[in-house]
């Protein structure tokens, strides 16, 4: 097995079959009463810890911050941790390394918000469930192969 954990939805599972990061119960690696909240303020508790060799972060901006406090504890991106970010913000390819993330067209998440929201106000009704857009893993340097 790799160093990498297999990710299962939304289930990250270890070479053992042993959910290590769960986010709808809230759990991270930096244990069960850790918000997400925490690790968007303390992007250097993630990098203090050695056993952690990859991140999926939230968002592109998040990992910024992850990829800033590795390398002030020189920890190397990524020999020692791999990083992948979220939206693929027009900046993401000028950090360095250059940013492995999940890229979403934002035009067609706005398109398809407003169509729901023209929808409830002249049905008035609520429409409930999951309203899914394209994505992509635009893979870069910020991840080990």
């Amino acid at each position: 097995m790799s160093r990498f954990s297999q990710t299962r939805g939304l289930e990250s599972v270890d070479g053992r079959g042993e959910p290590t990061n769960s986010w709808r119960g809230r759990t991270t690696p930096l244990g069960p009463s850790a918000s997400t909240s925490t690790i968007n303020r303390r992007p250097d508790q993630i990098a203090d810890r050695p056993e952690i060799s990859g991140v999926f972060s939230a968002n592109d901006q998040m990992a910024l911050g992850i990829i800033k406090a590795l390398h002030e504890r020189g920890r190397r991106i990524p020999e020692d941790v791999s990083i992948v970010g979220f939206d693929d913000m027009a900046e993401s390819d000028s950090f360095w390394p250059p940013l492995t993330t999940v890229h979403q067209d934002f035009d067609i998440v706005g398109q398809r918000s407003f169509e729901i929201l023209l929808e409830q106000i002249e049905t008035g009704s609520v429409r409930h469930g999951f309203t899914g857009v394209p994505a992509h893993l635009a893979v870069r340097q910020s991840t080990a192969r």
